[in-house]
């Protein structure tokens, strides 16, 4: 049981916990991007998620998918 006491928790430990910096993709929309998993698609929209962006892409054979842009790690083609 104490497997999770090796996790301190930032916020109720006292630790500092680093603030991503929001960082505006290097595509638009219509742009061709790829994703590790989904492969090539085609950007739908990109839009203000608060902390991120949130990019809607088709990605044929796998359909629309709405993503985070700096956990996505997606690639301009």
């Amino acid at each position: 049981r104490d497997t999770f006491k090796r996790y301190a928790n930032p916020y109720t430990t006292g630790g500092s916990v680093k603030s991503a910096e929001k960082i505006l993709p290097d595509y638009q929309k219509g742009d061709q991007v790829k994703h590790v998993k989904f492969g090539i698609g085609r950007v739908l929209d990109i839009a203000d998620g608060g902390r991120d962006y949130v990019v809607t892409v088709d990605f044929p054979g796998w359909g629309t998918k709405k993503l985070m842009a700096a956990f996505a790690k997606l690639k301009k083609v």
